[in-house]
């Protein structure tokens, strides 16, 4: 080979070539080397992707704050039915009109806490396997993140239906009238745009 030195050990009647070649050396030594660093990349990615993977479970704590804050819901609708029990012989038909409407705004907006804070766990976070089939909910693992949103928004359309009645039952003034509704069909086209959106896109 050219540019290699060829050295023979002779051992009595046997003989050993041994070939010095500082070029292949050389080669073999830089495969290694690069052996070893695509090695170590490897590794480093893997360890980053994990890293980075991980950093899901920091939203946990959010979702688990939006499931103890049905807490104050709870409190919120003892009070109103308290408050019922303790008037349902003397106050009238809006009266009680006006509580239970009271008390359904706050059922909304516990399903709405609850509903996000499942389906964003699933979709962010981890894939809840139920025991039976029978405990898990019919719309856990049918929801994206465009159906959370259409959920929401339709939720907060109805919240806002009730408090536009809730406040047209206690008459409120013209102008607050007219802001309220206002508001109200600015979440309708919220909703309603949202809705087009989802449809567009699952038709694309």
């Amino acid at each position: 080979m050219a540019g290699c030195d060829s050295r023979i050990l002779r051992f009595g009647p046997e003989s050993l070539v041994v070939a010095g070649c500082p070029t292949a050396g050389r080669q073999r030594q830089d495969g290694v080397a690069q052996r070893g660093a695509n090695d170590y990349h490897r590794r480093l990615e893997r360890l980053i992707e994990s890293l980075l993977l991980g950093t899901r479970w920091l939203l946990l704590p959010l979702y688990v704050a939006l499931i103890g804050s049905v807490l104050a819901i709870y409190v919120m609708v003892g009070r109103e039915m308290m408050h019922l029990i303790g008037t349902i012989l003397t106050i009238g038909e809006s009266e009680l009109v006006l509580i239970l409407l009271a008390v359904l705004d706050l059922c909304l907006v516990a399903n709405l806490l609850v509903m996000v804070a499942i389906s964003s766990y699933e979709s962010f976070i981890s894939r809840i396997d139920a025991a039976h089939a029978t405990a898990k909910p019919e719309w856990l693992g049918k929801m994206d993140s465009n159906n959370v949103k259409l959920k929401v928004s339709l939720s907060i359309v109805m919240i806002s239906a009730i408090h536009l009645l809730r406040a047209f039952m206690m008459e409120t003034t013209t102008e607050r009238m007219l802001v309220m509704a206002g508001v109200h069909m600015v979440f309708v086209f919220s909703a309603v745009l949202l809705a087009l959106i989802d449809r567009m896109q699952r038709k694309s």
